[in-house]
């Protein structure tokens, strides 16, 4: 699981760093542009930047929800954080590809709702 978090970790300080602050620069400019701090992600996905920064450092478990902003805010998909792992022999890397799949066909609202749900049957005893 650490190998994991490191791995979605990475995953979410590359696409940050090479994610434009404007719209305008994408494209030929994308390169040559200022990357995203841990602050502007964070104000964009609306969570803290001490919550992406621990993110980025593999020190904790992100939800799906989080994970939805998070690509949102940097304008690409859930695929992107989650695609070509390098965790790819686990039983653990098999379940985050088939919940890729799954969630690819939803749009964030329906990713918070189904959180919410799973939270709740979760702590049913």
């Amino acid at each position: 699981m650490d190998a994991l978090k490191r791995e979605i970790g990475s995953r979410i300080r590359y696409l940050r760093e090479s994610t434009p602050t404007s719209k305008k620069t994408q494209g030929t400019d994308r390169r040559r542009s200022r990357s995203l701090t841990i602050q502007e992600l964070a104000d964009r996905a609306q969570l803290s930047a001490d919550y992406v920064g621990k993110l980025e450092l593999g020190k904790l478990n992100p939800t799906i929800e989080s994970l939805a902003r998070i690509a949102t805010a940097l304008d690409t998909d859930l695929n992107d954080l989650l695609i070509d792992l390098d965790v790819k022999e686990s039983p653990k890397h098999q379940a985050i590809e088939e919940l890729r799949r799954f969630a690819a066909q939803f749009n964030e609202a329906d990713i918070r709702r189904m959180t919410k749900i799973l939270r709740t049957v979760m702590l049913e005893k």
